[in-house]
């Protein structure tokens, strides 16, 4: 398979799990209600690291979440659970389409 058709099918992949990946990550934020590193979230809810840095990114651009720097950062909701819908959450990845 070329190396182009490979890359094709691996974003459209990708483009899927998006907004499963978000779902997830804000519903173990909702959960854990303190600061939570990007490393625990990747290995509690089973998703790859790279697509977990982006997501956060994204998610704390529409200001669902918050990052905490230094030694003991990471992320917590920037919003209290009940004020995150669904559709705000996969709106977010709507641009990746």
């Amino acid at each position: 398979m070329h190396k182009d058709e490979l890359n094709r099918r691996f974003k459209a992949c990708s483009l899927k799990l998006l907004p499963i990946y978000a779902i997830r990550t804000v519903l173990y934020l909702a959960t854990k209600k303190e600061v939570t590193t990007s490393g625990e979230i990747s290995q509690i809810m089973g998703i790859p690291q790279k697509y977990l840095i982006k997501l956060l990114g994204e998610l704390r651009q529409h200001k669902l979440v918050r990052v905490h720097m230094g030694v003991k950062g990471g992320y917590t909701l920037n919003k209290s659970p009940q004020d995150i819908s669904l559709l705000d959450i996969v709106e977010i990845n709507r641009k990746y389409k």
